[in-house]
């Protein structure tokens, strides 16, 4: 008996890096000269055109008949090429196959594919190929937790072991508290017997890096310029800085090429920057550029991506104090030779939105525009071209100051205007 043999190894390739992979055919029986090949056949499902289709269809088609009555099996192709030349699939003796969750499609993406009938005697026959096209994202659906955490916006949130939710702004004002979730219905008050040793702060950033989570920045008392690390949540360390970077808040922090990278934001007087930091260790700050070329801005987004740190949209302000709300990409491969991607991305112009990287993709979450509460998503593949994966989430216009991570699966947005909000994307 003929079994089916999923090809892991391409298949790693092919979906878990979400790229195009070459393939191949495996070893075929020579023909034999006096046998004839299968009768052609259909394809049925999943349809040629299709979208919206989820990430570990189901596949079908007729069976072939063999004009030498030789019993038949099938080889299945799929991958991102017109022709498609990867084999997933091999030896099937029914006529359907099933992508694994395992190896599951990636999200917004065009795929083709066709299958092999082979009569085991060197005779063979192509389907003709179909397309279709992975669904995007799924509508937010908002979790009621067991054990919520008290309502707060402009706070930080991390994805380390589970989700970290990281002072703010709560009905008392500036916040150091911080909160932990394995899966946003039980939130646990880390340091409910006290606060955390770094001080009330909103409008900060956090980051996982080096096995620990870093606090950096933001407004208290005024604008911060300190660095705080843990590695359990409960006990933070300040680090004792050798160089500082000079004190902001609604800036970014992002970890690229093995460093802490701090850019933009605004700081005492109002005064924004256009400056870029690094450092290995928290403790020693190097600046790499004092004006990039994407201007005086904040309340932007940083992400690493293809091995390049790219920054998106924020306020903009000029040397005459005029801000402007942008919608423009810039990327670097670092952090002191910048270049436009794009002056105008097809999302709308915005500024404390979330970007996250997910699936080889950049993709951006809210939060305001011009013309009040922006409530969409995007996404690129290649930081240039934009593609709206939805114009309305159902966390709606409740998305103001709010936190987004990718944890376990899921987009999640938290906080922000909706106070205690947990919201939750199935990707």
């Amino acid at each position: 008996m003929k079994t089916q043999h999923i090809i892991f190894a391409m298949l790693l390739l092919l979906f878990m890096g979400c790229s195009k992979d070459d393939g191949g055919a495996g070893d075929n029986p020579l023909p034999d000269p006096d046998n004839r090949s299968p009768e052609s056949f259909n394809l049925l499902s999943v349809a040629d055109g299709d979208t919206g289709i989820q990430p570990n269809p189901l596949f079908s088609w007729d069976a072939a008949t063999d004009p030498d009555g030789d019993t038949l099996n099938y080889d299945f192709f799929l991958d991102t090429l017109n022709e498609p030349e990867t084999k997933m699939a091999e030896g099937i003796e029914t006529t359907s196959f099933k992508v694994p969750d395992s190896l599951a499609l990636c999200r917004a993406k065009v795929y083709f594919w066709k299958v092999v009938a082979k009569d085991g005697k060197g005779g063979e026959t192509a389907s003709e190929t179909f397309s279709f096209t992975v669904r995007t994202l799924n509508d937010a659906e908002r979790i009621t937790p067991t054990n919520p955490f008290t309502g707060r916006s402009d706070h930080a949130a991390v994805a380390f072991n589970g989700m970290w939710l990281l002072g703010g702004s709560d009905a008392n004002g500036a916040s150091n508290q911080v909160w932990f979730s394995t899966d946003g219905n039980d939130w646990e008050f880390v340091n409910q017997n006290g606060t955390a040793d770094f001080t009330a702060r909103f409008f900060h950033t956090a980051v996982a890096f080096n096995d620990a989570l870093w606090v950096i920045g933001g407004v208290g008392t005024g604008f911060l310029n300190d660095v705080w690390t843990s590695t359990d949540g409960i006990t933070w360390t300040e680090v004792n800085q050798v160089q500082q970077y000079v004190a902001r808040a609604e800036h970014t922090l992002t970890v690229f090429q093995d460093k802490l990278w701090i850019i933009g934001g605004g700081g005492n007087g109002g005064v924004k920057r256009a400056d870029v930091w690094n450092s290995a260790d928290g403790a020693t700050w190097q600046q790499t550029i004092a004006e990039a070329p994407f201007g005086k801005r904040n309340f932007h987004q940083t992400v690493a991506f293809k091995d390049r740190l790219w920054v998106i949209g924020g306020i903009e302000e000029d040397d005459n104090l005029n801000q402007e709300t942008k919608n423009d990409v810039w990327s670097s491969i670092d952090g002191i030779t910048w270049q436009l991607e794009t002056a105008n991305a097809k999302f709308s112009p915005r500024f404390g939105h979330k970007a996250l990287v997910i699936d080889d993709k950049i993709w951006i979450v809210g939060r305001s525009g011009d013309s009040g509460i922006i409530n969409d998503i995007w996404y690129s593949e290649d930081g240039t071209e934009w593609f709206e994966a939805t114009p309305s989430t159902s966390f709606g216009a409740k998305g103001g100051g709010f936190t987004a991570l990718f944890h376990e699966g899921k987009i999640w947005i938290l906080g922000g205007s909706d106070a205690n909000g947990v919201w939750q994307i199935d990707y």
